[in-house]
């Protein structure tokens, strides 16, 4: 790939035998034209993209494209969040309502409405529950999740009521997981990690043991597996 670029605007690239150029709107810094060639068509192709919200000028409206169809529309309320998301005429639609209780309704093609729940754990912002809404074409679906006070996961239970458990080391790496936690089939895989490098040198399951080494780069030199 060859890349042409002005100051930091990316102009154009070669990619084997096709040809991107790119149009900028300098005053706002964002893209408004892709137009590409291959050498198996002669014409300039191109998408267009287009910012048309009150609520920021660089939040993506719409994308037009190379047969002059516009076939993607975005919508966004007052605080910049996307509240829809569709295809030409309507197709694929998907809202999001947004509640004043920490919590996103989001509305699929098939009209059915999932509820996502939030809250504060260690100043980050994650989610606790969803609550899938049963409809015509859509059976419900409910999960909750966990946390512990750095806001790493700790439960999850998902719509089946299969429980999963999680371990963290001090580094907020994940040292063990249980599955079907709390049942006959629990199945639990641990894992080391390497003392510098956010690499795993041994993955324990039920059946198997996995080893790696790395090098000072941090490139893995060797893996291998020891049957249980």
């Amino acid at each position: 790939m060859v890349v042409e670029r002005d100051q930091a605007r990316v102009v154009s690239a070669s990619v084997d035998d096709s040809r991107f150029y790119f149009d900028w709107d300098v005053s706002l810094m964002r893209l408004s034209e892709v137009s590409f060639r291959s050498s198996q068509t002669s014409d300039l192709q191109s998408r267009k993209y287009h910012y048309e919200s009150i609520y920021g000028s660089q939040l993506l409206t719409g994308i037009t494209d190379e047969r002059g169809v516009r076939y993607s529309t975005w919508t966004y309320d007052p605080q910049g969040r996307a509240t829809s998301s569709e295809h030409s005429s309507g197709a694929d639609k998907v809202s999001i309502i947004y509640s004043n209780d920490d919590s996103s309704t989001v509305i699929n093609p098939l009209g059915q409405r999932t509820v996502y729940r939030f809250a504060d754990f260690g100043g980050v912002r994650r989610i606790t529950a969803i609550e899938g809404e049963p409809s015509p074409n859509c059976s419900s679906s409910n999960s909750i999740f966990t946390y512990d006070e750095r806001g790493l996961l700790k439960t999850r239970i998902d719509n089946k009521g299969n429980r999963t458990t999680y371990e963290y080391n001090s580094r907020g790496l994940e040292v063990s997981r249980t599955e079907a936690s709390g049942t006959p089939q629990a199945r639990t895989v641990t894992t080391a990690w390497h003392p510098e490098l956010f690499l795993p040198v041994t993955i324990t399951e039920p059946d198997r043991i996995t080893q790696y080494t790395y090098d000072s780069q941090g490139r893995q030199t060797s893996q291998s597996i020891t049957q249980r």
